[in-house]
């Protein structure tokens, strides 16, 4: 399975991937900025249901059904991703979704494109301001 990030931004992180040419899942991570919800805490720790200092909201819109390997992978990822965050919980949500994220390296109109498919799928309202920052690591 191959990983490509598709864009980094102060609040989002978003990947797509692909086994051989066929795009089986995207997925976006969401920094709220805030401590998990109360109610996911307790859920989660029995013995210490006192929230982390941040959360973060995986979702995970996948194409097809994935073997469990697949989605072994694409945890194992995520938790690679975030690992090094000492104090933080998150939540991985996988979803169908009808569409793939398909489109050419992104560049100009390109860009918000992507950027439109992906608020489309995820239900989101991702902004970037300037499509040149394409060319950056961090968008912007």
């Amino acid at each position: 399975m191959e990983s490509e990030r598709l864009f980094l931004i102060q609040k989002n992180e978003c990947y797509r991937f692909n086994i051989d040419l066929e795009v089986i899942a995207c997925l976006l991570l969401t920094d709220t900025f805030s401590e998990a919800p109360k109610e996911y805490s307790e859920a989660i720790m029995d013995n210490n249901p006192d929230p982390s200092e941040n959360f973060i909201f995986v979702q995970v819109g996948v194409t097809r059904e994935l073997s469990e390997q697949e989605r072994e992978e694409l945890l194992s990822f995520t938790d690679g991703l975030l690992i090094v965050k000492h104090d933080i919980d998150y939540f991985v949500d996988f979803f169908d979704i009808n569409k793939e994220i398909q489109f050419n390296y992104p560049h100009d109109i390109g860009s918000s494109d992507l950027i439109t498919k992906v608020n489309t799928i995820f239900e989101t309202d991702i902004e970037i301001k300037n499509v040149k920052s394409f060319n950056n690591l961090l968008q912007n």
